[in-house]
């Protein structure tokens, strides 16, 4: 019996340790928008217009007036977190990691794989800036719900909103005519609207609130020279991922094991310490 006793006490300090590296995880990320937001210093996402393929075709452009209901403006993950989304949610299954059955909440997962709070805010002022009303932030980070009207939204990102059908589903829905343009110095830390089929802007049914676009490239519209430096973006429908236990208690899933408090699991670890 004291041998056993001695035997669990002697993993306390290891469970403990593994808590502090997945709470200090959780601290807020440092922000990635630095300085002014330039108006006029804008670069081009390459990729957003819709393409006119697989049945789809453009009817013409969207009245300036016409409410537009909610757009999902989408977020970029923070570029260097302490451990990739993929490599945490492998490592939730596996024994020997710290991050065995640390289960996130959609605010956890935001403020490990999110951009910062101060960066939500910038993006936030400078949506309103242009009169569109800023309706929700996504728990996990991964996007901004903002209502306004066509000509609100084309002037924010500078591209023009059409109509377009989609005869395979027989279904007229806005996209964007041209790419969309951002100021330079929102460029690591927001992707922009998402416009689409349902299916599509909806992030093909992605998890806790995490809006997946592909965006291949950024260029700068203001160089002062011809040769411009071209920035790559990996942020793609594939690789943005969701924590799947995270995903499953989000959307209701009574199998899903809630999220405890720091103290909550320390004081079971306790309980269960010296159960036999």
């Amino acid at each position: 019996m004291k041998h056993i006793i001695f035997s669990k006490v002697a993993t306390i300090s290891v469970i403990i340790g593994a808590i502090f590296i997945v709470q200090s995880a959780l601290a807020d990320n440092p922000p990635l928008i630095i300085g002014p937001i330039n108006n006029n210093d804008l670069v081009t996402v390459t990729g957003t217009a819709q393409p006119l393929a697989g049945g789809v075709t453009d009817q013409g452009s969207v009245p300036g007036g016409t409410n537009l209901g909610t757009v999902i403006i989408a977020l970029k993950l923070y570029p260097n977190p302490p451990v990739t989304a993929d490599q945490y949610n492998a490592e939730l299954q596996d024994p020997s990691s710290p991050y065995y059955h640390q289960w996130l909440t959609p605010q956890e997962y935001g403020t490990m794989f999110g951009i910062s709070t101060q960066d939500i805010q910038t993006i936030t002022a400078w949506l309103q800036s242009y009169g569109l009303t800023v309706s929700d932030v996504a728990t996990s980070r991964g996007s901004i719900d903002v209502t306004g009207t066509a000509s609100q939204l084309e002037a924010a990102f500078h591209a023009q909103l059409d109509y377009f059908y989609d005869q395979q589903a027989s279904q007229q829905f806005i996209g964007l005519k041209s790419d969309i343009k951002i100021p330079a110095a929102l460029q690591e830390a927001m992707t922009g609207p998402v416009f689409g089929p349902p299916a599509i802007a909806m992030g093909g049914g992605g998890g806790v609130g995490i809006v997946s676009v592909t965006v291949p490239t950024l260029t700068s519209t203001t160089a002062k020279t011809p040769t411009s430096t071209v920035v790559s973006i990996t942020t793609t429908a594939t690789t943005t991922t969701t924590i799947s236990s995270s995903s499953a208690q989000a959307q209701g899933n009574s199998n899903a094991p809630a999220p405890l408090t720091f103290w909550q699991k320390i004081v079971d670890f306790f309980k269960n310490l010296f159960r036999f």
